[in-house]
């Protein structure tokens, strides 16, 4: 009988050392899962904020008018010719935020103007995302 009691005590205690391992490799699994999801969610917001920068973009002549287009509430300053504006983490304006749309505007031919918007983050500098784009405007603008 004193057998039978150490060959359970052994098996009980190999079958908590798997749940132990399996609950180990489960907790790495969900976090770095996690940790995806939070990337890609700050991605893809990202995306969204190059877009919406990008449709400002070809719907300013001017950097002043980008400007008006992207500022809420004193989140984007215009500065050597590139509007920069900042979203908080929720993508919304936010003068302190976590992420940086930097729009640069380059001449191009008389009726088009070349740009590139950029999505940084603000404390590492870090690129996310970017895009280039260009908008065309007729010769009779402003007349």
């Amino acid at each position: 009988m004193n057998k039978r009691v150490t060959s359970f005590y052994v098996e009980t205690l190999i079958l908590i050392l798997v749940f132990v391992a399996v609950i180990l490799a489960l907790t790495q699994v969900f976090g770095l899962a996690k940790k995806q999801s939070e990337e890609a969610k700050l991605l893809t917001g990202a995306v969204t904020l190059a877009q919406n920068a990008a449709e400002a973009f070809s719907a300013a002549d001017s950097p002043e008018s980008l400007l008006a287009l992207l500022d809420e509430g004193g989140s984007a300053v215009l500065e050597a010719g590139t509007v920069t504006a900042s979203y908080g983490a929720d993508m919304k304006p936010d003068p302190e935020g976590v992420l940086r749309v930097e729009v640069e505007r380059v001449p191009g031919s008389r009726q088009t103007v070349e740009g590139t918007v950029r999505v940084v983050r603000r404390d590492t500098g870090e690129e996310i995302y970017s895009l280039v784009t260009a908008a065309y405007f007729p010769e009779d603008l402003g007349e």
